[in-house]
């Protein structure tokens, strides 16, 4: 599967929410062979002054519009 974001891009839920920073690109690890990429992104960000973090399809996820 390709990666639609890069680590560091601020990204939203299609469905809204606040913006998130993608962190990580979650992977498997095989029993051989290099670890592929499952779709899914870590994003953190700020709640009420705490560092909050949690995986997402990236299916679910839009750049921010910063329009």
């Amino acid at each position: 599967m390709e990666k639609k974001f890069a680590i560091g891009d601020s990204v939203e839920l299609k469905s809204g929410g606040p913006t998130m920073t993608v962190t990580k690109h979650i992977g498997t690890v095989p029993f051989s062979g290099p670890s592929q990429y499952t779709g899914t992104v870590e994003c953190s960000w700020f709640f009420d002054h705490e560092l909050k973090k949690a995986n997402f399809p990236q299916d679910s996820l839009e750049l921010e519009n910063l329009d």
